[in-house]
């Protein structure tokens, strides 16, 4: 049994869980079982997922699972562990990885693995930093391809969208003559307005945004995995940072002249500005620096890390 273990909400946005379950896909559903803080708004996506949803707050709430299942891996992809958590893993003889993990038992884990591509490589805390390792949902070979002229735009500020960003970017392309597609997920609460311009389409709750990817020549996002899920296809992006870590991101993607980033919280685009767009070199960097094969390779890395362990 592999545990993949998890949390999202409003304030920290839905990126881990969708992140978790294209792991569990790559594994195998019927091989793993994902625990999560709370089922409200994801049922639609578990479908034939193994889960427990898990009060992380509570005292030992490890205790029964450990008990109950005969588990060879443990994945956490939930900001912040504990050191008391990391023993009881390790008390058990099962082998343990971390995603960007914060706490204070990250450099205990067998595996830590960044997807953070702004950290460097440590030895000291043996994170791992690779952009082949990248979780990014795997599409169809026809879905890859260079983008040479704008006409169709997507926008999307993941699955809660918590301040709000996607009606900033309505409101400054309002009068715009591109064909834009706005897609927000499962967690919003602020109400998305309805602009009077018959080029702008309405989609919520898509299942796989990633298929999407393939009808749009731009993209406008936060700087969460989205725009490197886009970079993979081939699909450049215009960045607007939600929160601080994702700054970094957006600077980075900025320098490999895949993305430009708009700011931190912050629109300045119209139509002049995007008629201006390179779009054709910022695609073919897209796939010169990113691969679509991440989750792939992240889920074959930890096998091979475990049986080479379990060898030994």
């Amino acid at each position: 049994m592999i545990v993949v273990a998890t949390k999202f909400s409003h304030k920290i946005g839905y990126g881990h869980i969708f992140r978790c379950l294209n792991i569990i896909e790559k594994f195998g559903k019927n091989n793993c079982l994902l625990i999560v803080n709370q089922k409200d708004k994801i049922l639609e996506y578990l479908d034939r997922v193994n889960f427990k949803v898990i009060d992380y707050r509570k005292k030992n709430w490890e205790d029964k699972i450990l008990n109950k299942y005969q588990i060879k891996i443990w994945i956490n992809d939930r900001l912040k562990t504990t050191k008391k958590h990391f023993n009881k893993l390790n008390k058990n003889s099962i082998f343990s990885v971390s995603i960007d993990d914060e706490g204070s038992s990250h450099k205990f884990y067998d595996l830590n693995i960044s997807q953070n591509i702004n950290i460097n490589n440590n030895n000291n805390t043996k994170i791992i930093n690779d952009k082949s390792l990248l979780i990014l949902k795997k599409v169809k070979k026809n879905n890859i391809f260079i983008r040479k002229k704008l006409r169709n735009i997507m926008i999307t500020f993941g699955g809660s969208d918590t301040y709000s960003m996607t009606n900033k970017v309505l409101k400054t392309l309002s009068e715009t003559k591109f064909n834009i597609n706005i897609y927000y997920g499962p967690g919003y609460k602020n109400k998305i307005k309805r602009f009077n311009n018959k080029n702008f389409k309405y989609i919520t709750n898509i299942k796989n945004l990633e298929n999407e990817m393939v009808k749009f020549d731009l993209l406008i996002c936060g700087g969460g995995v989205t725009p490197l899920n886009a970079a993979s296809q081939g699909l450049p992006s215009l960045i607007i940072a939600c929160e601080n870590h994702e700054i970094k991101t957006a600077q980075y993607l900025k320098k490999l002249r895949i993305s430009n980033y708009l700011g931190f919280r912050k629109i300045s685009i119209n139509e002049t500005y995007l008629n201006k767009l390179n779009l054709n070199l910022m695609s073919k960097n897209c796939l010169k620096f990113f691969s679509n094969s991440g989750s792939i390779n992240f889920v074959n890395f930890i096998k091979k890390k475990y049986y080479a362990q379990t060898r030994s």
